[in-house]
């Protein structure tokens, strides 16, 4: 309009519209204004970089925000503070802390001195990070220099703490926080009691919360999730169902997060009735259940070995108005597979393709694990081929899951004739792959080629873990190699990664003289299943 009128806009004017429309975030008709200031000869100055750039780092267009600061940099124009840490912000959301330090440097070098906003957003990234020792560092460097410490601050440093499980730590810094007159907000105590809920410290996250109380902050729903999901962890069924009470009392609705804690925690303490119980109460407490919380309480079912419940479920899932997806079959079908009813698993997937769902490979990969596990191999390898004429892609589990079988079949020369199969289509075997056919070996007798794919593995980079290590050390023992034996024990307790948990199961097992085949490999084929399983 104002062009229409014969009204040339300034520099002043273009940056106001910019800024609106990053506001907006319009970024498309923001870059269309930077063109046209750039084609009416009205020269962007700091401001309209600084601008843009803020608003591309915010809709998540980095690299459009790194071209505008390199064509900044590239000409006649100094970033200001606004500028550098708009770029500092875009670094330590993408987690490349080096990066922001080196525009840190840079930003002092040029005599654009950091504020409390840059140090604060530094704080944050490398909490993000995990790196709370530089954090701190940072904060110390901030005080050294004067910056005030804002509770935000504070606040940032203590999430860092209590995700890295130093609440004990963090809640001395709500100490010094009040030594230096700030006043700690609803964020600073429902941080701590997540803290002490997810370690478990169910005392101390009570502690706050009542200390949140007498402040006079009232509990909100981070607070009650917190303290719910703590009590489901610490198996307080009761005292959790009270908290949800109390929480419906006080106005606040439930949402599918907290859903997922009760049915976590009904699930570890393996009742069946409480948990088929709970979709009643989400109704009553006007909780909108989703497919994923149906989803939830189908697997918890299904691991407490109640695949009849589970199954009646799927028809209220339909009355609700909710359409199972991959996960709610795919649930399903591993739980008939585990329990060896590979009929029924696939009477399931047959109901998928009925209702027009395509199952996907984790789906092929359960009834492929349940084929083998029913001893039905030439049926499993009829489906393994079948699978790329159905547009499904095989990945490492479904290679991983046939070979598996044909081990357990004792037919090697199919499960290496499969392994560089899966080579060949660029699918690299991974340590359960070879601790997988060193097991089949071991099995048979093979001792020679078991030890020589144990070196293959060592020389293409692959770390064997304790289950390769006990496999091996197994089949040495039956041929009384007691030389073997002792050398891959001594190589294994030199591993200090995995010496934990294989010390008791390998003295057990080597002190043992009545071990039988089929004990010597649990632990190896609990492997195998829960990587399956994955």
């Amino acid at each position: 309009m104002m062009l229409q009128n014969g009204i040339q806009p300034g520099v002043v004017t273009y940056n106001s519209l910019i800024n609106g429309l990053c506001r907006l975030e319009n970024m498309e008709e923001a870059e269309k204004l930077l063109h046209e200031m750039k084609e009416s000869g009205v020269t962007p100055n700091v401001v309209t970089y600084g601008t843009l750039m803020d608003g591309y780092f915010k809709t998540g267009k980095i690299e459009e925000a790194f071209n505008l600061w390199n064509d900044m940099s590239a000409g006649d124009l100094l970033p200001n503070r606004v500028c550098y840490n708009s770029v500092i912000n875009g670094l330590c959301k993408l987690g490349k802390m080096d990066e922001a330090d080196r525009i840190l440097t840079e930003m002092a070098e040029k005599g654009c001195i950091p504020d409390d906003i840059t140090y604060g957003t530094l704080i944050d990234g490398y909490c993000r990070k995990g790196n709370i020792e530089q954090a701190f560092r940072l904060k110390n460097e901030m005080v050294r220099k004067g910056f005030p410490l804002r509770v935000e601050t504070y606040n940032t440093l203590m999430k860092g703490l209590c995700k890295s499980g130093k609440s004990a730590a963090a809640k001395k810094l709500l100490v010094d926080m009040i030594e230096r007159a700030l006043i700690p907000d609803d964020v600073t105590y429902n941080t701590l009691i997540d803290g002490y809920c997810r370690e478990g410290n169910m005392e101390e996250a009570l502690i706050i919360h009542f200390e949140m109380l007498d402040k006079g902050f009232l509990p909100n729903v981070v607070t009650f999730s917190a303290l719910i999901n703590g009590l489901c962890k610490t198996r307080k069924i009761k005292g959790a169902k009270k908290l949800l009470a109390k929480m419906i009392d006080s106005g606040f609705s439930p949402d599918n997060k907290i859903c997922f804690s009760l049915i976590e925690g009904i699930e570890i303490e393996g009742n069946m009735e409480k948990l088929l119980m709970l979709d009643g109460k989400m109704d009553n407490a006007g909780v909108l259940p989703n497919v994923v919380t149906y989803n939830t309480i189908l697997n918890g079912l299904c691991k407490l070995g109640s695949i009849v419940e589970a199954k009646k479920f799927l028809p209220e899932l339909l009355k609700r108005g909710f359409l199972p997806d991959n996960f709610t079959y795919g649930t399903l079908i591993n739980c008939y597979c585990v329990s060896g009813n590979v009929d029924e698993a696939f009477k399931l997937r047959d109901e998928m393709l009925e209702k027009g769902i395509v199952p996907n490979i984790a789906i092929y990969n359960a009834l492929i694990n349940g084929l083998c596990k029913s001893g039905k191999i030439e049926r499993a390898t009829k489906l393994f081929n079948k699978l790329p004429r159905k547009g499904v892609t095989h990945n490492e589990i479904t290679y991983n899951t046939l070979i598996d079988g044909y081990c357990k079949a004792g037919d090697m020369e199919k499960a290496f004739k499969l392994r560089d199969k899966m080579i060949r289509k660029g699918i690299m075997p991974s340590v359960i792959t070879y601790s997988t056919l060193i097991n089949g070996l071991c099995k048979l007798g093979s001792m020679q080629a078991a030890r020589e794919l144990f070196d293959d593995m060592l020389k293409i980079g692959l770390s064997p873990n304790y289950v390769t290590y006990i496999t091996l050390i197994h089949g040495y023992m039956k041929e009384d190699n007691m030389e073997q034996v002792y050398k891959l024990h001594d190589e294994l307790f030199g591993k200090g990664e995995i010496r934990n948990a294989a010390g008791k199961l390998i003295t057990v097992e080597m002190e043992s003289e009545d071990n039988q085949d089929s004990s010597q490999y649990s632990s190896a084929d609990a492997y195998y299943a829960s990587a399956h399983a994955r």
